[in-house]
């Protein structure tokens, strides 16, 4: 097949992110926050770009101030969790934390994909015109629409024994549903 550069960068970008935003959707719609999972990998990650972008000289990376700003946003949300303790997150605290984890899921770990794939291989983010980059933010957006609907309306297409087997904790809006032995 003959695929051009940049429809190979629109399908890596909106298939790695699909998953991704799908995941934090789901999250917030079942539970109504991110598991620590997501955020540790999210701070790991962008944190570990945003080191070696620092170490690197400037002029190899091509990276501008404003990156490195958007590419510290989950260090300051670890710092703040880190400071204000889980104990004492005061009414306007709490919030301020959920925004900056959100941003760090919902913006800086896409960002800093982003910039590590333009930096590792230009000829490969070669999307051009603004009908390409808004469709892999629009398809982004859609999935995370999607995961957030699939995690408020979970009853709809998974049971409370599901997530028990995950291993993850059932919603209180999950669907019971009997088993043989329970019969």
């Amino acid at each position: 097949m003959n695929i051009s550069p940049g429809a190979r960068t629109f399908l890596l970008l909106s298939t790695t992110l699909a998953l991704h935003m799908f995941n934090a959707g789901f999250q917030l719609g079942v539970h109504g926050e991110l598991f620590y999972s997501n955020k540790i990998a999210a701070w790991s990650l962008v944190t570990g770009a945003l080191v070696a972008l620092i170490v690197l000289p400037r002029h190899e990376t091509g990276i501008r101030f404003w990156q490195l700003a958007v590419l510290l946003i989950p260090s300051v949300w670890a710092l703040s969790v880190s400071y204000f303790g889980m104990q004492h997150q005061g009414e306007i605290v709490k919030p301020v934390l959920f925004i900056l984890v959100l941003v760090s899921q919902l913006i800086c770990l896409p960002y800093a994909i982003y910039i590590l794939l333009h930096i590792i291989n230009p000829d490969l983010l070669t999307l051009k015109g603004f009908r390409p980059k808004a469709g892999a933010v629009l398809i982004s957006g859609l999935f995370f629409g999607a995961g957030y609907f699939s995690g408020t309306y979970n009853y709809l297409f998974l049971s409370c024994r599901d997530f028990e087997i995950a291993g993850d904790m059932p919603p209180a809006n999950c669907l019971a549903v009997k088993t043989d032995r329970e019969s």
